[in-house]
């Protein structure tokens, strides 16, 4: 059994032998010597205060081996002595020496002028041997006095030996092997064909009105031969989505769209934007950082910003340079749009199916205008024909309003209030047995109204009623919108009224 006594002194004991050459003291005292051994005037503390900014290079020296053993160029010394001031009050040993810029300046004279001095004395030992024929060579036929390694004996190497591979202090240059026949053919075919994926177009999709139709009907009249369709696999970068448009653009506002481009080549590849068209170069602005070499499967974004001058349709494109060849991306830009539809259009059958309208009676049906744009339209229905030329419409709700608006206003607020619901009636016409509810108004930008048409007959018969419906665009007067046209269609049908007898005699 251990004595715990004696556990307990060991472990003081290598305690203490760690704190001594461990611990904090021995780590403050270390680093004390240091300072007193690498600061010019001794101390330990280069700057106690902080309050006295100093340079390193003139508190602390930096030793290096050439210079402590004595191997510092003079012309260094003399530098450093100057920079120092009096030399004979400073002790050159430690002082820091200038950079390594300043000190390669100042040795390289007398290094290049040592240098020719030892080439000098090596050719005139080599000379003086083969002269006398005395000396003795080594097994390279050079001098003996000469070691290996050393930069003469390269050179009597070579002068000694044709190719001055047999040399053991020169190195064998590695000549290039000349290419075949069979090489040189596969290198220019090669080069070749590299040439034609640069100079050959590769679009992204067919241009508008030029399908691949056409080009191919073309050819035969023109007498040449029809050059090969560009093959879908070989396009190297592919774009998303392949055209950028731009929609209801509004002059002075900014849009901003963002296009993928992916590398699809088996192989890297750059791709690289080319100048934008002049005709939309004040409008549209185009940015892709240079990507570099793109992996197969990653690619890069292409910024387009377009600020319009004045609302119109603009068509650009841009063009890329890829490996393969040019990527063409379509651009355009369309301007606010005012797209009125009908629904239904055409002949509007109201109360037709099961036979007509009883005379007396009523039947309804919904017509609904939607627009497709984002100007808002307004529309105007109008009774075209001799209907309406002869004078038999009669506008209900507007007259209303018109009278109500012209009238006595002698009962006060009851008049006000009545004349203001008049104002907001919806206008509607009537026409041989048609009532027309709401044919004026504003149908909103990507938006519908709907109107009520009600068929009355007074007699019984088919009636038909042409209507024309006008439609404009108030933010755009120079905006011309088609007019339409409906024709209102309906049955009237006898009253079923029936008698006992056909003729009642009083007598």
């Amino acid at each position: 059994m251990r004595d715990p006594c004696r556990v307990q002194e060991r472990d003081r004991l290598v305690e203490e032998a760690y704190q001594r050459k461990m611990g904090t003291a021995a780590q403050l005292a270390r680093t004390d010597a240091y300072m007193r051994r690498h600061t010019l005037s001794h101390q330990a503390l280069v700057d106690p205060t902080s309050r006295c900014p100093q340079y390193p290079s003139q508190v602390v020296r930096v030793v290096p081996n050439s210079f402590g053993l004595g191997g510092a160029d003079p012309a260094v010394i003399s530098m450093v002595a100057d920079r120092l001031g009096s030399a004979g009050a400073v002790d050159l040993s430690s002082t820091p020496l200038l950079p390594s810029r300043h000190r390669a300046a100042a040795t390289g004279a007398q290094s290049a002028a040592q240098a020719e001095a030892a080439r000098a004395s090596a050719r005139a030992a080599a000379g003086s041997g083969s002269d006398g024929d005395a000396s003795p060579r080594g097994d390279d036929g050079g001098p003996a006095g000469i070691g290996e390694g050393s930069p003469a004996s390269g050179d009597d190497a070579g002068d000694g030996d044709g190719d001055g591979s047999r040399g053991r202090g020169s190195w064998k240059a590695l000549s290039m092997r000349k290419p075949s026949r069979f090489e040189e053919e596969r290198l220019a075919a090669s080069k070749a064909r590299h040439t034609e994926r640069v100079k050959r177009d590769r679009p992204q999709q067919p241009a508008a009105g030029a399908g691949p139709g056409s080009a191919s009907a073309a050819a035969p009249h023109s007498g040449a031969s029809p050059s090969p369709a560009p093959v879908p696999g070989g396009v190297s970068f592919v774009a998303s989505p392949p055209e950028v448009v731009f929609e209801d653009a509004v002059a002075g506002r900014t849009r901003r769209a963002e296009v993928a481009l992916v590398n699809a080549g088996p192989v890297k590849g750059a791709i690289r934007l080319l100048d934008v068209p002049g005709e939309v170069a004040d409008t549209l602005e185009a940015t892709l950082p240079p990507p570099g070499a793109l992996a197969p499967g990653s690619g890069c974004t292409l910024t387009l910003e377009i600020t319009p001058k004045v609302e119109a349709d603009v068509t650009a494109t841009l063009q890329l340079l890829t490996p393969t060849g040019r990527l063409l991306l379509p651009v355009r830009l369309l301007a606010r749009r005012a797209l009125p539809t009908l629904s239904p259009d055409g002949v509007v059958e109201v109360g037709v199916r099961g036979g007509g309208v009883m005379v007396a009676a009523r039947a309804e049906r919904t017509i609904t205008i939607s627009n497709a744009g984002a100007l808002d339209v307004t529309y105007d229905i109008k009774v075209d024909g001799p209907l309406g030329e002869a004078g038999v419409v009669s506008e209900g709700s507007d007259d209303k309003a018109t009278g109500a608006r012209t009238g006595t206003t002698s009962a006060g607020g009851q008049a006000g209030s009545d004349t203001a619901a008049l104002a907001r009636a919806p206008p509607s016409v009537s026409v041989a047995g048609f009532t027309l509810r709401g044919t004026r108004g504003v149908v909103p930008g990507y938006g519908q109204v709907a109107f009520q048409v009600q068929f009355a007959p007074r007699v019984p018969g088919p009636v038909e009623v042409p209507l024309s419906v006008r439609f404009a665009a108030p933010a755009n007067r120079a905006l011309a919108v088609p007019a339409a046209r409906l024709v209102l269609a309906g049955v009237g049908r006898e009253l079923p009224v029936s008698t006992e007898h056909d003729v009642i005699d009083f007598k």
